[in-house]
Order: C-alpha cells, then structure tokens, then sequence
C-alpha cells in the first residue's frame, strides 16, 4: 500500500482478503481480479472500494463504512453480496453485475445506487 491506496488489476487472489475491522483511509482497487475466497469488510472503514469487473465468490461487507463510492460494476459474483447495515457516503454502482444475490438491509447510501444492465 502506498499513500494513494491499493491498487491491482488482473490478480488471481487465492487467499482470503480479510479486512475485517480495519481502517484504511485510502482507496481499494482490485480491477478485474479473480477471487478464490469471498472478500471480508466486516465493519471496515475505508474511503472507496472498486471491485470492477472481478469474479468472487461473494463479499461479505456487513457494516462497511465507506467514505466514497463502492464499484461492483461488471462483477461477477456466484455467492451473496453482504452489505447490511452498510454506510456510504458516495453512490454503489452494480451496473453490469451478474449478481446471485445482493442483500443490503438497512444499508445508507448518501449517492445513488445504480443497478442497471
């Protein structure tokens, strides 16, 4: 991680990426990356998340709070997308997304939430 953030494209992840109540008050890019393991946020706090483009197995993010934007644009998820009780202070964007199920109860998002396509 430098002092922008993380970013990657085009990783194969075999390993679970656990953030699990972590801060990181910088962005996380992870452009069109395979998953092995669903990503863990559980009540992280971070400024924004891009997963665009990747395949996963599902995301567990229950109580994520999120400075900026969430991307999921063009994910390709087999498992659940978890965002209950998820605060965003930016717009979600799952344009694209071959989503099996996305549950975002009690989730607040200041943006908009884009499920198009």
């Amino acid at each position: 991680m430098n002092e922008k953030g993380v970013r990657i494209v085009g990783a194969l992840i075999t390993g679970v990426l656990d953030l699990e109540g972590c801060r990181v008050p910088r962005d996380i890019v992870l452009i069109n990356c395979r998953f092995v393991a669903a990503p863990v946020l559980l009540s992280a706090v971070i400024d924004n998340l891009f997963l665009n483009g990747s395949t996963l197995p599902g995301l567990r993010a229950d109580r994520l709070k999120a400075q900026g934007n969430v991307g999921l644009f063009d994910v390709k998820a087999t498992g659940e997308l978890r965002l209950l009780g998820t605060k965003l202070g930016g717009d979600i964007d799952c344009s694209d997304a071959a989503l099996t199920a996305l549950i975002a109860d009690g989730a607040q998002v200041e943006g908009t939430f884009f499920l198009q396509g």
